[in-house]
């Protein structure tokens, strides 16, 4: 008796949903030898978050994970992409620009490369509207804003809130007046008095001892600073310029600060 010959199928002529269905419906138990490209991988997934499951944005980004492929039996498409999921997520939805920091997870050494942490802050800064040339608005960029756009590693990577937020601007502001400083060390220290009276006040000695306040140092977010000298000018002056403001006139301050101070 001659064995029925089985007739091939050719699946090139077959509209990709209906292989997919047909996997589905348990008719075939996977995709065909070398079946999927880039092109069927993102009508097929494009199917299933759109179509079936109509998907935002928002769920795409956080939903779409290995379980989920495995779930719907496609999570050879991931290997179509070489493990890239920011690739696949971004060719299957191009239309919604989703940047790899809003997926669950960013490749290996992602944050490594300057250039991608530039391109996060400069991303949240658009989002927050925040003017990057001007450092009372750069001081929107706090460290749980940033964690909240998936920029905690950016951080980590970075050393500092200061050094990412840098990035756009290198070298344009001081630390101080882009972030709130808690810990500060004696150079740091010595570097911000001196800012503050030489490049930000702008004054000469005379000046400095007649007007110098409290004010000034809140004022120019350097209030944590003056706490460390418990609100003392005098000691403030003297361990930035050792000895030069020696005898100092005791300035006019606000009233508000007058209790605290101790000139």
């Amino acid at each position: 008796m001659k064995t029925k010959k089985r007739t091939k199928i050719n699946w090139d002529i077959i509209p990709v949903i209906e292989v997919y269905k047909s996997i589905l419906n348990g008719e075939i138990k996977t995709f065909p030898y070398r079946y999927l490209n880039k092109e069927r991988s993102r009508t097929i997934l494009r199917y299933v978050a759109l179509t079936k499951y109509n998907m935002t944005r928002e769920q795409i980004c956080k939903d779409i994970t290995v379980k989920f492929l495995r779930k719907h039996f496609i999570v050879s498409i991931n290997k179509i992409f070489a493990g890239d999921w920011h690739h696949m997520i971004d060719y299957c939805f191009d239309e919604m620009n989703i940047m790899p920091w809003e997926l669950v997870r960013v490749k290996d050494g992602f944050w490594e490369d300057v250039n991608n942490r530039k391109a996060f802050v400069m991303w949240v800064s658009q989002k927050e509207n925040v003017d990057i040339t001007k450092a009372d608005e750069l001081r929107k960029l706090t460290g749980n804003v940033l964690r909240s756009y998936g920029g905690q590693n950016a951080i980590i990577t970075s050393g500092t809130l200061f050094e990412l937020i840098n990035l756009i601007n290198p070298m344009h502001y001081k630390e101080w007046e882009v972030c709130t400083i808690t810990l500060w060390d004696d150079d740091k220290r010595k570097d911000a008095i001196r800012w503050l009276i030489e490049e930000k006040l702008r004054w000469d000695e005379k000046t400095v001892k007649e007007q110098l306040s409290t004010e000034h140092f809140f004022q120019n977010n350097l209030r944590t600073l003056f706490d460390y000298f418990h609100h003392n000018r005098n000691k403030v002056l003297e361990f930035a310029y050792p000895g030069k403001y020696s005898r100092l006139k005791r300035s006019p301050i606000n009233e508000r600060y007058a209790q605290n101070e101790t000139i």
